[in-house]
């Protein structure tokens, strides 16, 4: 009888099932009440599709044979592949009853008890699947070879492992972290995809994932992640606070607020959320509020620095005393995180600023930028990059365009940073037709997405733009419309204000072609003091010498008189001392350029109670007035380096405003 149940599965996986049918039947017919035959006869109906059929001989085989785990087992997959997750449970928990080491038992059973919303048990069992998992050797050995740093061991041990398991997750987890310490974010999605795929509550998984989406700049995604994270451990802390951290980038400030407070309610003694809440309360204009909860955490060596720098920028808070106290001691303590005395530092000479103690001043923020620590900024690499960018949209590949109809019309403004584009924005997104969103990350993210692209198709990394249709240019414009989706509510135009995307335009213009370009531009020394004396949490690594500030920004006017020489008409330059001076003419130039109506409320942008999240926020919640305009006046001795840098002929393109500041 064996024999010929072995033959029939022979043949069965053959092909021919109803041969193997055939046999099992007449099996069946001398042998009703012998659990192999009706269990083999069950998987048979199963591969024709008759589930009512292997439903009806696989629950009398178990019957037969209680004691059997894997008719239990395929049972419980058959309910599953129904939707029936009550009775798909019941058989999976009587297959891991039966035999504890069933290991994909133990998986499935943490499927379903996850799908039904039983996450405690759902976790715990795919922690048993993970215990009785027979490759779990050869993951803690690969994990050892990535700790000593054999990674090609630890990579060919992992794929030996797909091998066997072409869907292990934990092997997939361990591809994708080495992916991401190399940067190869988009491969290590891949991994994690089929990670998931195949167990989408796991834990590990998840977390990876949920951040990687967030490096990848897909927030819609990376809430999705960390959505499923607290809901399968609401305790986690680390789930929270990458919850909390794509809440904060893709806009949704009041939940991310929300969700910060439970991490600080997990774990009370880490202050980085209760920072991350006055942050955001700073972007929402709820000042003391955030003022509170900055002044607790100056209490702490990991956040000190960040809040009295966070302090010093808020227009309604004064340094006591003791504040200044602590602050002079910052650049000496040897006991504070180099970039929390950073971030002091600066704090002390915006104090020293607005006492006009001018020298003393500048004396703190030369201090405060030498001692920025990890900055890289290469001006030989920059002026490369810069070239390459022209040399890619050549005035032939810019010909070539996405033929599009946009409902919604994003609206670009470009520049350098501390150029007044933050004031530009507040201003638009008064406009009743406009939406203003923050320092969106899409077009760079979509950027990094072409280039990858354009590396396979064209079988070099030229980034060359040549190769692709009217349909493709057309797919990723529409990649970005979807990806920037949410942000943005139901109104015509919708800003993205990110100031490197200066260095995008020819790219927006082949992809987006009816998008709006804005140029914010500032005369070049009141924009490098600007910039010289900002910290910047990430990026912008020229920022902190005045070198480098002068070259950058002549490279930055390098490329924008290419983009005004080919692309006449495309790009508004708006120059910020041309706002301040004449503010209704420049409103009403500006809004031309959008092609929509003057309204009143624009001039009145300081009353909009929209959340601001850039270093400007304090600023843009005020009239406009002169006096930032000559600042740089009070600096003007110590701006040497800078004045050089940028060259005579920089400094004369610019005379009149130079010239002319109060």
């Amino acid at each position: 009888m064996e024999q010929e149940i072995q033959k029939a599965l022979t043949i069965l996986s053959n092909g021919r099932a109803n041969d193997a049918l055939g046999i099992l039947l007449s099996l069946e017919k001398n042998h009703p009440s012998d659990s192999q035959v009706l269990e083999a006869l069950g998987h048979c109906y199963l591969i024709l599709g008759k589930s009512q059929n292997a439903k009806e001989k696989l629950i009398k085989a178990l019957q037969i044979y209680p004691q059997s785990a894997n008719i239990a087992a395929n049972l419980g997959g058959l309910f599953q592949s129904e939707g029936n997750l009550v009775e798909a449970q019941k058989y999976f928990a009587i297959s891991v009853e039966n035999n504890p080491q069933f290991h994909q038992a133990w998986h499935f059973l943490s499927l379903v008890q996850c799908q039904s919303g039983n996450m405690i048990e759902g976790l715990i069992s795919l922690e048993k699947a993970k215990q009785t998992d027979p490759l779990k050797e050869h993951i803690s050995k690969a994990l050892s070879h990535y700790r000593q740093g054999n990674d090609d061991s630890a990579r060919n041990l992992c794929h030996q492992i797909l091998g066997r398991h072409k869907s292990h997750p934990q092997a997939l987890c361990l591809l994708a972290n080495a992916a991401l310490q190399q940067g190869q974010l988009e491969e290590a999605e891949n991994y994690l995809l089929g990670a998931l795929a195949y167990s989408p509550y796991d834990m590990e998984a998840l977390m990876i994932m949920a951040q990687l989406q967030g490096q990848l700049r897909q927030y819609s995604d990376a809430l999705t992640y960390s959505e499923k994270l607290i809901k399968a451990d609401p305790e986690n802390k680390q789930g929270w606070q990458v919850y909390a951290d794509n809440l904060l980038n893709a806009g949704k400030f009041e939940q991310a607020i929300e969700a910060f407070a439970q991490v600080n309610k997990i774990d009370g003694s880490d202050l980085s959320a209760l920072l991350q809440q006055a942050h955001t309360n700073k972007i929402l204009g709820n000042n003391p509020i955030a003022i509170k909860q900055y002044l607790e955490c100056t209490h702490s060596d990991q956040s000190i620095g960040s809040a009295f720098w966070a302090l010093a920028s808020m227009s309604d808070y004064q340094f006591s005393l003791s504040q200044i106290e602590i602050l002079n001691k910052a650049p000496l303590d040897p006991d504070m995180n180099s970039d929390q005395a950073c971030q002091a530092t600066f704090a002390l000479a915006k104090h020293h600023e607005d006492l006009g103690n001018f020298d003393h001043a500048f004396e703190l923020y030369r201090t405060a930028n030498i001692n920025r620590a990890g900055v890289q900024f290469m001006p030989a690499k920059h002026r490369q990059k810069i070239q390459a960018i022209i040399d890619t949209f050549r005035p032939d590949v810019l010909e070539r365009s996405a033929t599009t109809s946009l409902e919604t019309t994003p609206i670009f403004i470009v520049g350098l940073p501390r150029s007044g584009s933050t004031l530009i924005e507040q201003i638009l997104a008064s406009h009743s037709q406009i939406e203003g969103t923050m320092e969106l990350k899409t077009l760079p993210s979509l950027s990094r997405k072409i280039f990858l692209e354009s590396c396979r198709k064209n079988k070099n990394n030229t980034g060359s733009m040549e190769n692709f249709s009217a349909k493709e240019l057309h797919e990723f414009g529409q990649w970005y419309m979807r990806e920037s989706e949410v942000y943005r509510t139901n109104k015509p135009f919708f800003i993205d204000k990110l100031p490197p995307n200066y260095q995008h335009i020819g790219l927006i213009r082949m992809i987006l072609p009816q998008a709006v370009i804005i140029d914010a531009r500032r005369q070049p020394l009141a924009c490098g003091l600007g910039i010289y004396k900002q910290y910047f949490g990430h990026g912008h690594d020229f920022s902190y010498n005045l070198d480098h500030i002068g070259i950058y920004y002549n490279q930055y006017l390098k490329l924008m008189d290419y983009w005004q020489k080919i692309l006449p008409d495309t790009v508004l330059l708006l120059q910020h001392e041309a706002l301040v001076n004449d503010t209704e003419a420049q409103i009403q130039r500006l809004l031309a350029h959008c092609n929509l109506p003057f309204e009143q409320q624009c001039l009145a942008f300081h009353e909009n109670k929209r959340a601001v999240r850039t270093a400007s926020s304090d600023q843009v919640r005020q009239p406009i007035n002169r006096k930032g305009t000559a600042l740089w006046k009070h600096y003007q001795h110590h701006l040497a380096p800078l004045e050089h840098a940028l060259g005579k002929e920089t400094l004369a393109r610019f005379s009149e405003w130079i010239d002319t500041n109060p």
